[in-house]
């Protein structure tokens, strides 16, 4: 499909959206890897009044988070670590590139949520709360940081593919230390000056 086709669908179902606060959500896989027909699509989407938010992991070219997030009205972005040596370990990449992106939402005032997915013995650590409450506290567009408890649905689909599945032998994670992790987080308060 082209990026007119695509709006010309979702324009469509617009009465029934428009009024709950909803829109269109791009995401994937990783929506940043078409950044150029995501960036059509936003744009065109923008001028029918549809709102447009961006689900990513944030891995993307520098000149793509520009890009995209200047059509862009509200970025979910996933955390995958505040650690830059746990991150790298989990993504194979540096951060650097998450950090293109959080800087540039911050630039355009893009208001962000944040997703972090706690793993039983990776991310479920006090030192992960305390990356997201830095977080919250240098970007003043962060309206939301979400803890998501690890589980197994997908597990699945590796084999389907049969690929190896890392976290085969991790349990999933127990939903009560989640809510006690989110609300540590909730409470945090940023320190003035």
């Amino acid at each position: 499909m082209t990026s007119d086709e695509v709006v010309a669908k979702i324009s469509r179902n617009k009465a029934f959206f428009q009024f709950s606060g909803g829109g269109l959500t791009v995401s994937g896989g990783e929506p940043m890897s078409q950044a150029d027909f995501v960036t059509s699509i936003f744009e065109k989407a923008g001028a029918e009044g549809i709102h447009r938010a961006l689900d990513t992991s944030g891995t993307l070219k520098a000149d793509d988070a520009a890009k995209v997030l200047a059509h862009t009205d509200l970025l979910l972005l996933d955390v995958k670590s505040t650690d830059p040596d746990r991150y790298k370990s989990l993504t194979k990449v540096s951060q650097e590139r998450f950090w293109i992106m959080m800087d540039e939402a911050a630039k355009r005032n893009v208001p962000v949520w944040l997703r972090h997915v706690v793993v039983p013995g990776i991310t479920d650590t006090l030192d992960e709360i305390d990356g997201l409450k830095q977080l919250k506290c240098r970007y003043p567009n962060i309206e939301k940081i979400e803890l998501l408890p690890f589980h197994k649905m997908g597990e699945y689909k590796w084999e389907t593919l049969e690929f190896t599945y890392e976290l085969a032998d991790t349990p999933e994670m127990d939903k009560g230390r989640v809510a006690e992790m989110q609300a540590m987080l909730d409470a945090a308060q940023c320190n003035a000056g």
